[in-house]
């Protein structure tokens, strides 16, 4: 793989399409064994470039100048909860302008590169209801120039959240001695109101702006009591985690990792990435030695140092597993997957070391600091989608249901 030249499988473009299905499979499937994705490397730069420039610098730059913070002084705002909650605001306006994930070339976007805001703000592109025959004013699949007046008011709605300074709220002053406040909850608020009215017209929105985690987090933010807010993101962010985990319990998640690993730019030997095929060329499933990575390390990383952020009042204990979530993140960026979550990596690490490292259970943000009611009913929303969507995947979309990795890419076939 050169800088600038990409690895192109070995065939003749004005032929190609008059070989079988089955050969054109077996002949892209034999290379992306071996070369992956095959893109240049500049377009790895060109990604990285964009997460750690556009995204972290930006995001850092928006969330302290409009806090009363000097970006340049990380120890004064690093564990602010105004910086957090903006974070999230920055990563939810990016997800829904098609900015973040799902962005670029390894998306299959090239020009433009960005899909989001050119389907979303202009008429007459296709919509998809959830449930236009039970929810009122949402049938129909053409979006209408008052779907585009939402979509705008929901940019909008989050700039002014992200513009506002910081005020003394939901008792963060009797939690924290020196803060710069929190995101005004009215703001927090619209921002939720237009998401779930957007999301009833048009669920593919509703999803692309990764709702199924920003809009739990922001629920938190705009209704709970500060502690109880911290105590129920640590709650979300690990039922992210161990739904993950518990989705790669199965005979697809195998399928995934060998693609995933010749995939890596970093990684330039072709017999590393045989290793994970039964027997390449000719068998292309996976390898004894991926099944063994896929349901070994690939599950234990996301169910094990979770619960114990979770559980424990250890600072080393702790401060280990925050280590292994944050490296965890960022192997997976190092890797490019093909839908590019980067931003959402980055987000999560920061979140990580917020959450865990700087409000520590046992300096009162721990399970049995939040209000038992509040906490019941918040691990009862938290699981609804998870329990029912695994029951009945055919109700609740695979994200809300947390199952990331239980076999719904079995339906993306080369054409």
């Amino acid at each position: 793989m050169a800088f600038t030249t990409g690895n192109f499988p070995p065939v003749d473009p004005a032929s190609f399409m008059d070989r079988s299905y089955q050969e054109r499979i077996k002949t892209l499937a034999r290379h992306w064994a071996e070369y992956g994705f095959g893109s240049p490397k500049v377009i790895m730069v060109m990604y990285l470039l964009k997460l750690s420039f556009f995204y972290a610098v930006g995001g850092v730059l928006v969330a302290t100048l409009t806090s009363g913070l000097n970006p340049l002084h990380p120890s004064a705002w690093f564990f602010q909860p105004v910086v957090y909650e903006k974070a999230v605001l920055w990563t939810v306006l990016l997800e829904c302008l098609g900015f973040a994930g799902s962005w670029g070339p390894l998306a299959g976007h090239f020009k433009p590169m960005s899909g989001g805001l050119h389907y979303y703000g202009r008429p007459r592109t296709i919509r998809l209801p959830p449930w236009p025959d039970k929810v009122p004013f949402t049938k129909g699949d053409s979006r209408t120039p008052f779907d585009v007046l939402l979509y705008v008011a929901l940019l909008a709605a989050l700039v002014v959240s992200l513009a506002l300074p910081g005020v003394h709220t939901h008792g963060i002053d009797r939690a924290l001695a020196s803060n710069h406040g929190l995101v005004a909850p009215p703001a927090i608020i619209a921002v939720i109101g237009l998401l779930v009215t957007l999301g009833l017209r048009d669920k593919v929105l509703f999803i692309a702006a990764r709702s199924e985690q920003y809009v739990p987090a922001l629920i938190f933010m705009a209704f709970f009591p500060f502690v109880d807010m911290i105590v129920a993101a640590k709650l979300l962010i690990v039922t992210v985690w161990v739904g993950a985990g518990f989705s790669k319990g199965n005979r697809h998640f195998p399928n995934v990792l060998g693609p995933m690993v010749s995939n890596v730019p970093w990684l330039p030997s072709k017999a590393i990435k045989r290793l994970h095929y039964a027997s390449f060329p000719e068998d292309l499933r996976p390898s004894k030695l991926t099944h063994r990575i896929a349901h070994g390390p690939g599950m234990f990383g996301e169910l094990v140092p979770p619960l114990v952020l979770l559980f424990s009042h250890n600072h080393w204990v702790t401060l280990a597993a925050a280590v292994f979530m944050i490296s965890y993140h960022l192997f997976i960026i190092s890797t490019f997957p093909l839908a590019v979550p980067l931003e959402w990596n980055v987000l999560f690490m920061y979140i990580t070391a917020f959450l865990f490292l700087g409000y520590p259970n046992q300096h009162g943000f721990g399970l049995s600091d939040m209000d038992t009611p509040l906490l019941l009913v918040t691990l009862a929303g938290l699981l609804f989608f998870p329990v029912l969507g695994n029951l009945r995947p055919d109700l609740v979309s695979f994200l809300p249901s947390m199952r990331q990795y239980a076999g719904n890419w079995a339906s993306a076939m080369w054409a």
